[in-house]
């Protein structure tokens, strides 16, 4: 793939574009050196939480990317990510400042600490290079072209072809990889791709779509068209350092914060949802028609004297206005479809569908009906254009997109790539909502079979239902999308909304307060004794954590972990809980300790690349006496990732114990790849066990599969002596659970521990 870069100059740049380019550079110096003055006061972002807050956030990217972000027309930066970024800082509470530029320096200054954060398309590529945020948006890119432009069905009929790009960024990227041998025009300004294209020298220009049609607004380029299908289908949000996940926490807070007041809808409407394209066309042709008619009303003035010359001078004038008004006219009716319509499935977008909900509940409101807004998402949609391509998931969402038109007409919307909406009239309660959507989801869960490859789809949905839960049509999408939120937390294919899933108005101080607990050790060790079964006696013990909140009281840690989890803070609680066991363990244990302490750790903290280097700098001489949790369902989350880390911490001697065996996505593979120690058979399995024969089946299998493989196994949620007696006779190795001990304070459970009690059962 051969690169080189437009010119500038002689006949490939227009004279207006030079202009243009040179009014903005100098602009762009007094404001990059603006910038480079302010940020050489400003402090470093802190390595501690404590100083957070304490200074100035700066956001990088490019100054010319609308509607993203950009310098506008008076020199100042603007566009969505601009006005996001303020509210964040605003919820989070610290000062904000931009530096845009270009868009390799942004790049190179995020990676060399110079800026905290940039926006950016999230292509697998990014997300391994920075860490990133929660995705805020999805988008795609649409190749343009003039009049002579041929149409094209995808990127690889792009070869040989000259197509303007945008220099280095992710369409840059991204078409670098497809190893196509098309011939990129690279310019520093998003505007030039399509300024460019538009004098007809070359074959092609590729943008964002929310960015072309900004750029076609705005300089009034009505002789482009669109001449192939969406392609490049990837979410946005932002970036940090890698290893910078103290900062990620706080943006993915701040997000979420935003989402749930509804602020984060409105800011993205100001800069996405156009609904007045059509009216500033018909302005911007009314101003152009005048100007074409005030010289020919003129000349008619005249034509006494100058009939003959000026028949031929009004012919020439009015062949041109009908070709501007075809111009214009086409441009209208372009413009109405995307303000309405989504170009990739040819479904009625967000637009549309308030529109259609609008006049559904005045209808619904005359005649007290029902209806249901039902909110859907394809989970498993980056997987498919990370291993098939976007070719293959363009594909698919036609499919689909044809599908719901099918069955649904003019009642289905497509809102983001992968995220749909219908609206379900005359449901008369839930039950039937539910019939709907179990007929929905059947049809779509039926395998689609793209390029001769058959791909199984994966949703989960969210509904809200009028009037019960909300009376306008934007409080019924939002409930049906906070809905659908909760079924992905919950793992479920559909919930309804319920007030119970609105966001619980503590959690953000509790996140806040989190913080602070870490740094004045407000978390409290706990320790659930685990019994050897043959021997009677205690032979280890599972680390909990309390949190006694100075407000809330005592907060069981099924409150704060999932908050922990969310918010990006679960890997500096980890590793506070290990810090705090080694520590434990210099004040209390001998080096021939016969003890083993186990700590939970969640996926997350598998997959951070540097995890288990942190963790064996920590445990140093104890690592014979650590024994780290992890979840069956964590091994299914980036498992090459997983597996390094497994690899080096056994490799340091710290063993694994693979936590609520059974519950998780099965597989005796991942046994002989993580090599445990021991299982732990989920409590599901245990409490029930002496009266539930298929319980009994299930943890006989699970003793006998893991004592051939040279594996402990422990059952949890032991609460009776009944089922700790059944365990013992069913050969299982260790027992944790009420019957034997509760939870203690890690002193109290180091005391008993040294009696040296016979537990008797």
């Amino acid at each position: 793939m051969h690169y080189h870069r437009q010119k500038r100059g002689g006949k490939q740049v227009t004279p207006q574009i030079l202009e243009r380019g040179v009014s903005k550079t100098i602009l762009l110096l007094m404001y990059s050196s603006l910038l480079t003055c302010a940020h050489a006061a400003t402090e470093s972002w802190p390595g501690s939480p404590s100083d957070i807050f304490s200074r100035t956030l700066i956001i990088g990217g490019d100054a010319n990317y609308p509607p993203f972000h950009f310098i506008n027309d008076q020199g100042v930066p603007a566009g969505f990510d601009v006005d996001l970024g303020e509210a964040i800082a605003g919820t989070i509470g610290c000062k904000v400042e931009f530096q845009l530029g270009d868009t390799v320096v942004a790049l190179r200054n995020l990676e060399q600490g110079i800026v905290d954060v940039v926006p950016m398309f999230i292509s697998a590529k990014r997300a391994s290079r920075y860490d990133v945020s929660q995705p805020y948006i999805m988008s795609y890119h649409l190749i343009y072209g003039h009049e002579k432009s041929p149409p094209v069905e995808g990127i690889d009929q792009l070869g040989g072809k000259e197509i303007i790009l945008q220099r280095g960024g992710y369409v840059e990227e991204s078409l670098r990889e497809t190893g196509i041998n098309m011939l990129p025009v690279l310019t520093n300004d998003a505007a030039e791709v399509l300024i460019l294209l538009a004098t007809g020298k070359y074959d092609y220009g590729l943008l964002p779509e929310n960015t072309a049609r900004f750029v076609i607004d705005k300089y009034n380029l009505a002789s482009l068209r669109i001449i192939g299908p969406p392609v490049l289908a990837e979410n946005y949000g932002f970036a940090v350092r890698k290893g910078n996940t103290e900062l990620l926490a706080k943006l993915n807070e701040g997000l979420g914060n935003l989402k749930q007041t509804g602020q984060f809808d409105l800011i993205y409407k100001r800069w996405f949802v156009t609904t007045d394209s059509i009216t500033e066309i018909e302005h911007s042709f009314l101003k152009n028609a005048s100007l074409i008619f005030l010289p020919i009303f003129l000349a008619l003035l005249a034509s006494l004297v100058f009939s003959r010359r000026l028949r031929s001078k009004v012919g020439q004038q009015a062949d041109a206005l009908s070709t501007e008004q075809t111009r214009r006219r086409k441009a209208e009716k372009e413009a109405q479809y995307l303000a309405y319509n989504d170009i990739l499935t040819g479904l009625p977008n967000r637009n549309s569908f308030i529109l259609l909900l609008e006049a559904t509940i005045e209808d619904a409101r005359a005649d007290n009906r029902k209806f249901a807004v039902y909110s859907f998402k394809i989970m498993n949609l980056s997987d498919i254009n990370q291993l098939g391509g976007y070719e293959v998931g363009t594909q698919l969402l036609k499919i689909i997109g044809a599908d719901m038109k099918a069955q649904y007409s003019k009642s289905a919307s497509a809102f983001l790539p992968g995220q749909f909406c219908v609206m379900m009239d005359g449901m008369r309660d839930t039950c039937d909502v539910h019939d709907q959507i179990q007929t929905l989801l059947h049809r779509f869960y039926q395998p689609k079979i793209v390029q001769g490859v058959r791909i199984d789809l994966q949703f989960r949905s969210g509904y809200a239902l009028y009037p019960d839960d909300g009376t306008d049509a934007e409080v019924l999408i939002r409930n049906a999308e906070l809905a659908q939120s909760v079924s992905i937390d919950l793992e479920q294919a559909y919930i309804g909304y319920s007030r119970q899933y609105e966001p619980d108005p503590r959690n953000l101080t509790l996140m806040a307060d989190l913080r602070q607990a870490l740094q004045e050790h407000q978390i409290r060790l706990f320790c659930q004794p685990k019994v050897d079964l043959l021997k009677h006696a205690v032979i280890g013990g599972e680390v909990l954590v309390r949190w006694h909140h100075p407000k809330f009281g005592e907060l069981e840690p099924d409150i704060f972990i999932p908050l922990a989890e969310k918010f990006g803070l679960i890997r500096e609680l980890t590793m506070f809980v290990i810090e705090q066991v080694v520590i434990f363990m210099d004040n209390h244990f001998r080096k021939d300790e016969q003890i083993k302490l186990s700590v939970n750790v969640s996926a997350k903290d598998f997959a951070t690349p540097d995890f288990a280097t942190r963790t064996i700098a920590l445990v140093k001489d104890w690592t014979d006496h650590l024994v780290l949790e992890i979840t069956e369902t964590a091994t299914t989350n980036d498992k090459q990732s997983v597996l390094k880390s497994v690899m080096a911490l056994q490799e340091a001697g710290i063993v694994l114990s693979i936590d609520d065996f059974g519950t998780g996505y099965s597989s005796l593979s991942y046994i002989k790849q993580l090599n445990p120690v021991e299982i732990k058979i989920d409590k599901s399995f245990v409490k029930n066990l002496c009266t539930s024969p298929n319980d009994q089946v299930v943890v006989i299998s699970t003793i006998n599969m893991a004592h051939g493989l040279n594996i402990q196994v422990v059952a949890e949620g032991s609460e009776d002596t009944e089922t700790v007696r059944l365990l013992a006779d069913l050969n299982c190795d260790i027992a944790q659970g009420h019957a034997l001990a509760r939870p203690m304070p890690i002193e109290d459970f180091w005391k008993w521990v040294q009696r040296g009690e016979i537990i008797d059962f």
